[in-house]
């Protein structure tokens, strides 16, 4: 049995509703980076944080339907074209920021989920 990621969530809450419908359903699943998302809420998606639920790869189609699952495609919120970029910052530039919010004892927020789309040129955020 391999473990595959099933969804991130940006809190415990979410995760733990979206694992309690699988396991009513009969789908066992697990909760990773829990503790660390509640005690560093303001670095989500940042270093790879966030709930994660991960589920068995034999039941991943399944898991899909039961919590129906967007088809991960984002839209342009201007004229919702699916011709986005991801528009993060150099890793260079982010590593600048965490380490200045480690000296100022602040949250540096995420850093990561900028997008751009390339059809009108708007910036958002997911």
């Amino acid at each position: 049995m391999k473990l595959v990621l099933l969804t991130t969530c940006d809190n415990s809450i979410d995760a733990n509703l979206i694992r309690t419908k699988l396991e009513h359903e009969g789908i066992p699943c697990f909760l990773n980076n829990e503790n660390f998302t509640n005690l560093m809420p303001h670095y989500y998606n940042l270093l790879g944080s966030g709930v994660r639920v991960m589920i068995s790869d034999e039941l991943l189609d399944q898991a899909k339907e039961i919590i129906q699952l967007p088809d991960g495609r984002l839209k342009c919120p201007n004229c919702n074209s699916k011709n986005i970029s991801n528009k993060a910052k150099p890793i260079l530039e982010r590593l600048k920021i965490i380490f200045i919010g480690i000296f100022l004892v602040a949250p540096v927020g995420n850093l990561i989920t900028n997008f751009k789309c390339e059809d009108c040129q708007t910036e958002f955020k997911q």
